[in-house]
């Protein structure tokens, strides 16, 4: 009965304040989705979340030791998802990101492979930047997955402390060299023997996420987990 009534509840309130697609803006078909049914065909999200090794993952073998990883969707040049992280990321849509954290999240919590995350926390930018843009996307992500995932988060455990300039456009060697000594881990959290899930908004080549991990394993974590809204399709 108490399903029954949450059922009529959600559809009269989605009724009066429908969910609206992240991209096009046309109405969802139900609260739980981001996209409307024609971006939902044009952008369709990956299965990585099935795979504990997948394509996702790939990106770091030989390089660091990660549990897993996995990315919502792929990006594409010009793309809707493109699209979309221009307006997370540049024109304040900020609640997109945290929508698109607990749509993910729905799928994080069947799969056998994201079980058991102690700590949620996010690719750090640096204070300045995130004065200027106003918050963190991939922190806002990160929030969206803990409310779902209902796995606490905490922002502090890395910190950016050095500016470096634009990825776009270098190769990873280049890039790696680029944000070298740009992370410190926070000593004055103990994240021993726990399961990170560290949340980033875009893979390219990896080399921010591996910077990353590289600080976190200071803190001695069990393991790293990984997840990012997209990547690029190889």
């Amino acid at each position: 009965m108490n399903t029954f009534i949450s059922i009529v509840k959600e559809s009269f309130i989605d009724l009066i304040f429908p969910t609206i697609c992240i991209h096009c803006e046309n109405r969802c078909e139900n609260s739980n989705e981001v996209f409307c049914y024609r971006c939902q065909i044009l952008q369709k999200p990956t299965d990585h979340h099935l795979h504990k090794k997948n394509e996702f993952t790939h990106h770091f073998y030989g390089r660091v030791n990660i549990h897993t990883g996995a990315s919502l969707y792929y990006y594409n040049p010009g793309g809707i998802i493109h699209s979309v992280l221009e307006q997370i990321k540049y024109r304040g849509q900020q609640q997109w990101a945290l929508r698109l954290g607990n749509y993910y999240a729905d799928f994080l919590k069947q799969s056998v492979h994201f079980q058991n995350i102690d700590i949620i926390t996010a690719v750090p930018l640096h204070p300045s930047k995130q004065a200027l843009r106003g918050y963190n996307q991939s922190a806002v992500f990160a929030t969206g997955l803990s409310d779902k995932m209902e796995v606490p988060c905490n922002f502090g455990i890395l910190r950016k402390i050095r500016k470096d300039s634009s990825q776009t456009d270098k190769s990873r060697i280049e890039r790696i060299n680029n944000i070298f000594n740009s992370f410190e881990f926070n000593s004055k959290i103990n994240i021993k023997g726990k399961h990170i899930l560290l949340a980033d908004d875009v893979l390219t080549t990896g080399a921010t996420l591996e910077a990353c991990i590289i600080e976190l394993m200071k803190g001695s974590p069990s393991s790293i987990s990984l997840v990012c809204i997209a990547m690029g399709k190889n």
